[in-house]
């Protein structure tokens, strides 16, 4: 039997770098709800961090696929940061809100029905690290990108509120 562990709200942190960042690189820090729900939200995703194969920029978020396949995306922004150094990336999730934090700061906030589409419903927080993105275009791998692309993560912590 597989155990997932989700959550419905909270504030959760990641604290990593890349050492060696190059073309293509698409590493993401996500929470996404993904058993289908009653109330239609099984697609739901928020994106504390995805870089779209442009080393040193990070990208920020939210997807709403419902269960017919249907949704929209909402990009947040983008911030430029030195990727060989250590940061801190965040999210608060509550009731009324999402806030999003780049090393301690609030870069986001989405609130009203926007925020509450996202909160009470379970989601599990993803990490991962993949390559080439089909939308990717010029930022595809090439002859520049360092083998193997390096992720070291410090933490990954959930807090209730946060700290």
């Amino acid at each position: 039997m597989v155990s997932r562990l989700s959550f419905t709200e909270g504030y959760y942190e990641i604290r990593a770098q890349w050492p060696n960042s190059g073309k293509g690189m698409f590493p993401a820090l996500w929470l996404y709800a993904a058993p289908v729900t009653p109330d239609n939200k099984g697609g739901a995703e928020i994106d504390v961090l995805e870089m779209f194969g442009a080393p040193n920029t990070i990208n920020t978020g939210l997807h709403m696929l419902y269960n017919n396949n249907t949704g929209s995306n909402v990009a947040l922004g983008s911030q430029t940061i030195d990727t060989t150094q250590w940061h801190t990336f965040g999210l608060d999730r509550q009731p009324g809100w999402l806030r999003f934090y780049l090393d301690g700061t609030l870069i986001y906030q989405v609130t009203g029905a926007n925020a509450s589409w996202y909160t009470g419903v379970p989601m599990c927080v993803r990490m991962n690290y993949a390559m080439d993105a089909p939308w990717f275009g010029s930022l595809l791998s090439d002859s520049t990108t360092p083998s193997p692309l390096l992720m070291n993560v410090d933490y990954v912590t959930i807090w209730a509120t946060k700290p």
